[in-house]
């Protein structure tokens, strides 16, 4: 197991050219942003870094900034939907267009989600907001055909009792937009419920990977279920461990299959990094947890292009009980292979995980600033 501690500080320069991908020395970028934006969220595009997330401006608005593979930034667009908003999700779509869901504060405890559609110069090109009178938070999306997506979150907008799965299809071509709210616990109302993934295999079928919580033990589940025609489980699972498990990221895996991500309370209360095989029908076909005795828990995880897994975590464990950025590499069966603490910053939290053919990247967020508030924070990882 390797613990790398120290890292290069790159100074972050605007206007830099674009590099091409090439193997890359270990850095981290700050933006001094200092919003408090409740997440980043990157993806590599045209050679390129590409994050969304949150930037203060009369209010909250959303961000969408570009970054050199080498770490410059080099372009900036701020997005006023005219509330407070946060991009909480960014993919590459058809057409080379880039989509991206977020959440809209309104006030009086109502939030709603939007679809943003903007081509590579960051114009916007459509806008579509849903959501009702209450909480509507968007988690991920997955174009299931050229100009129509489905989004997957949390609402407690259609339920008098408590939150269950949202469910919204976009459907843009049609100009249709379609809201459901949608239950796996057969008592809704002793649940909570949300969608956290959201993905479509190679042969069309929809599957949704989330959580079910009772309100009377507060013992929180995974969740995974199909889609069928109509938007409605074709079927569901609740997976059953002891206490409590918060799930984050799904991913399909080359045999069909998909691994799951997140936290889980059941072999240590102060939660550990939890992750599993799946087939499609929900049978676990290995399950593993990785931690060094303090709190923590996966938010990411992506198949490498070694075929390995990387799993982006946050743990208390490595850097006297604060929070600190730590990236495991494991087999895809998940053996660990490496571990690796980014620990330059107080407070890091990671969304996401990136690759190019042949670099790493990590998006998240630190306490840079003096004032304490959050700052967005890029790390190459490359060197793991």
């Amino acid at each position: 197991m390797k613990y790398l501690k120290t890292l290069f500080l790159l100074v972050l320069i605007v206007g830099c050219s674009k590099s091409k991908d090439q193997p890359l020395s270990n850095f981290i970028t700050t933006c001094g942003y200092g919003n408090a934006s409740s997440q980043y969220y990157g993806c590599v595009m045209d050679n390129s870094i590409v994050i969304t997330g949150s930037i203060t401006n009369s209010n909250k608005d959303v961000l969408l900034a570009t970054y050199s593979l080498t770490g410059e930034k080099t372009d900036e667009i701020s997005i006023d939907l005219g509330f407070d908003e946060t991009g909480i999700m960014l993919k590459e779509v058809s057409h080379n267009f880039r989509a991206i869901i977020g959440n809209q504060e309104k006030g009086n405890l109502n939030t709603d989600g939007f679809l943003l559609i903007v081509d590579t110069k960051g114009n916007v090109l459509s806008k579509t907001f849903f959501g009702g009178e209450k909480l509507d938070r968007v988690s991920d999306f997955v174009e299931i055909a050229e100009n129509h997506f489905l989004i997957i979150g949390e609402t407690n907008s259609y339920s008098s009792i408590n939150k269950q799965i949202l469910l919204v299809e976009v459907d843009l071509k049609n100009n249709a937009v379609e809201t459901k709210n949608l239950n796996i616990s057969s008592n809704p109302d002793t649940s909570i419920e949300g969608g956290t993934s959201i993905v479509m295999n190679n042969a069309g079928e929809v599957f949704v990977f989330g959580y079910t919580q009772s309100t009377i033990t507060g013992d929180r589940d995974f969740t995974f279920g199909k889609l069928n025609a109509n938007l409605n489980f074709d079927f569901d699972t609740v997976f059953n461990f002891n206490d409590y498990q918060e799930g984050q990221k799904m991913i399909l895996m080359p045999n069909g299959n998909f691994c799951l991500a997140g936290h889980s309370a059941e072999t240590d209360i102060l939660h550990n990094i939890l992750v599993m095989e799946i087939d499609v029908t929900g049978k676990i076909i290995w399950k593993n947890e990785y931690g060094g005795g303090l709190h923590e828990g996966a938010e990411d995880l992506i198949l490498s292009n070694n075929g390995n897994l990387l799993i982006a975590a946050r743990s208390n464990s490595y850097g006297k009980n604060i929070q600190k950025a730590v990236l495991i590499e494991t087999t895809s069966k998940g053996k660990q292979l490496q571990l690796n603490v980014f620990d330059n910053y107080p407070d890091i939290w990671i969304n996401n995980i990136l690759e190019t053919d042949l670099n790493t990247f990590m998006v998240g967020k630190a306490k840079t600033i003096s004032n304490g508030n959050d700052d967005l924070i890029l790390i190459n990882s490359s060197n793991f």
